[in-house]
């Protein structure tokens, strides 16, 4: 129960903009850490951290506990996430080591086009952001209806192809 409810105030943050997140991650914090104690090796405990983090600028932590959560499954989203949290933290080149390392990762596995979209919005290249969101969103990509309230598009929101595709997709 501590994950989720660990999850549903991360969520809630989400819903409510960086704002809400910014008042809910120490709050958030003792109950992750009460999931981490349960299960260390639960993966989600220590990414939805990270996203805390990072959502109120403190990408230190941030960067830790995405570290961490990739350390025990490297998921191509978070992987992402992790090079989106280096590019808005100043290290472009662990960003761009890490757009290589999801290239490497694509040659694999299948890694979504919604990956890269988090890695290039990070990285600031709005062109292939927009390519690889419009590929996400021909290919009906599940993380689409978080749209709205992913802290990762906050940088991004006005941009017209954004506001497109929020109407594509059907969100309010």
């Amino acid at each position: 129960g501590h994950y989720w409810y660990a999850a549903n105030l991360g969520a809630h943050g989400l819903e409510k903009g960086v704002l809400a997140s910014l008042s809910n991650a120490s709050n958030m914090k003792k109950y992750v850490d009460k999931a981490v104690e349960i299960d260390p090796a639960f993966p989600s405990s220590y990414m939805y951290l990270g996203f805390a983090y990072q959502a109120k600028g403190q990408f230190v932590e941030g960067i830790q506990y995405h570290e961490k959560g990739i350390s025990i499954f490297p998921h191509s989203y978070w992987i992402a996430d992790l090079g989106r949290a280096y590019a808005e933290a100043g290290r472009q080149a662990d960003a761009v080591r890490i757009f290589g390392e999801l290239t490497e990762l694509s040659k694999r596995v299948y890694v979504s086009p919604l990956s890269f979209a988090i890695l290039h919005q990070g990285l600031g290249d709005v062109e292939n952001w927009r390519r690889m969101m419009q590929a996400s969103f021909e290919e009906r990509s599940g993380l689409l209806p978080y749209l709205k309230c992913a802290s990762w598009h906050d940088p991004i929101r006005s941009d017209p192809f954004f506001q497109e595709l929020v109407k594509k997709v059907g969100l309010p």
